[in-house]
């Protein structure tokens, strides 16, 4: 089985619908945040290690959206913890982007606008605070971007733990910068 075949399962979740939408989901569906953020990246992550993978991108949060259950975060943060002390041989590289936009999805933007404005305002200071305190000042981050700052940190070998919105902008601009990216940034 290939990553390849993995990837195609996920559909929808790269559609950006989501699978724990109570409209959306069978009343006896066992989908559970724990199967979906920590179970599956954990699961993925043996695999991958099995298969001799060199390294491997999980993409968390930087936090839990406003009105998300505190679940969605917690449980990225358990496989954030178990993919930094895996023993599969990898290098683990965790990504916390905020808010993401693009241009296929025009609705995006115009929230990406006002986040750019407010975290200019708000700077550093209300981030680790509460939820829509951190999405008001953590810049957002365009998916072309992101895409540039994952492909970077995979191909600098110096790069291994979480990369959080700070770390993801160096990276788009210094590809082989290290200073303030990866290893120094265990856990905040």
């Amino acid at each position: 089985r290939s990553l390849n075949d993995l990837a195609k399962n996920i559909q929808s979740a790269i559609r950006g619908q989501n699978p724990l939408d109570p409209e959306k989901t069978n009343k006896t569906s066992n989908l559970t945040y724990e199967k979906l953020n920590r179970d599956t990246a954990l699961t993925v992550a043996k695999e991958a290690g099995k298969e001799g993978v060199e390294s491997f991108v999980y993409i968390s949060a930087a936090f839990a959206p406003p009105m998300v259950p505190n679940r969605y975060i917690t449980t990225k943060r358990e496989a954030e913890q178990s993919l930094l002390t895996n023993q599969s041989g990898f290098r683990p590289i965790i990504f916390r982007p905020g808010f993401l936009s693009t241009p296929d999805r025009p609705l995006t933007l115009p929230l990406a606008a006002l986040l750019q404005v407010s975290s200019t305002i708000f700077g550093r200071s209300l981030r680790g605070t509460i939820p829509l305190a951190q999405a008001a000042s953590t810049p957002p981050f365009s998916m072309e971007n992101f895409a540039r700052a994952i492909m970077n940190a995979i191909e600098n070998e110096q790069i291994r733990g979480i990369v959080d919105v700070d770390g993801m902008e160096e990276l788009v601009k210094n590809p082989s910068s290290t200073s303030g990216v990866g290893a120094s940034k265990k856990e905040h």
